[in-house]
């Protein structure tokens, strides 16, 4: 069931996603079907059930009877991805490194270990480095013609590019951590994100929803951080639809839409949405440190 699984996730219906691949949890070292406990593990994560899914990382490493090197490889994944989503970024860094470099590891494993070294480099402001990291990534999926792998890099791309200029804005020149972070040059030559999404495999079949609907969101962002109050709206929607996704993101959304509102000079924006942030959402949004949660305060 994992094809409908992966097309479950790229529709952003994690509740469905998860549905199709529970039953694994129930494999106690039964069977070697390890792909499938660790989708199960990957939906809980993304369901912020963060004790299902480590659970569910340790039965699919269990499960790894055949190659070394696979669980050399998946423990470096799994442990990476828990440590970014707790801000833990020197140990998500030094496990997305080792994958990427493993020769053990297969060219997909490679690519998602660059990826998620892009995003431990652009959460600490170093641009350079996680364009460097974009750039083996997009190599080796250029390689392959593997347009999933494409389309997700030039989204990210252009989150990068469009996150950071908001931060980096003349009206947030208090923003010390982002003025002060490492600019890369991918994010000046697209105008921190004004030259719109440009995917490069955009011809023949039809780009994911989840990648689309973030692609239109930070399109959104952009707008608002330029003053345009007719992206208010459709953002509100984007905030509305997003509680059903946890507190975690929507804690990240409505720190992003504040930033993007001050941004813009639309301060009666940038207060309403701060206000809607609860505790709750704090203590997963916030643990370690959260610069630009604590800017918006």
């Amino acid at each position: 069931r994992l094809p409908e699984y992966a097309n479950a996730v790229f529709a952003a219906d994690f509740d469905r996603a998860y549905q199709l691949v529970d039953h694994h949890s129930s494999q106690r070292g039964k069977s070697d079907d390890y792909a499938g406990v660790l989708a199960m593990a990957d939906a809980s994560l993304l369901l912020e059930c963060d004790e299902e899914a480590e659970e569910g990382f340790r039965l699919a490493q269990r499960l790894i009877r055949h190659s070394d090197d696979q669980l050399r490889v998946v423990s470096c994944r799994n442990t990476g991805w828990q440590a970014l989503l707790r801000d833990r970024y020197a140990a998500a860094a030094s496990c997305f490194s080792r994958m990427a470099e493993d020769d053990g590891a297969t060219w997909t494993q490679q690519v998602e270990g660059l990826i998620g070294l892009a995003l431990v480099h652009h959460q600490l402001g170093q641009q350079d480095a996680s364009d460097d990291a974009l750039r083996a990534a997009r190599e080796a999926a250029d390689g392959r013609s593997d347009r999933g792998w494409l389309a997700t890099i030039d989204l990210i791309i252009y989150e990068f590019a469009v996150q950071a200029g908001i931060r980096c804005s003349n009206r947030l020149l208090e923003h010390a951590f982002w003025q002060s972070a490492e600019m890369g040059a991918t994010l000046l030559a697209n105008h921190g994100g004004r030259n719109g999404w440009t995917p490069t495999v955009s011809q023949g079949a039809p780009m994911p929803a989840l990648i689309q609907r973030r692609a239109e969101y930070l399109s959104l962002l952009r707008r608002m951080a330029d003053g345009d109050r007719a992206a208010i709206d459709p953002l509100m929607a984007t905030l509305n639809h997003s509680r059903k996704l946890g507190s975690r993101l929507l804690m990240q959304t409505k720190v992003e839409v504040v930033l993007a509102a001050l941004s813009g000079e639309q301060y009666d924006v940038a207060g309403r949405v701060f206000d809607q942030i609860c505790n709750r959402e704090t203590t997963y949004g916030a643990r370690r440190w959260n610069f630009d949660f604590l800017y918006c305060r």
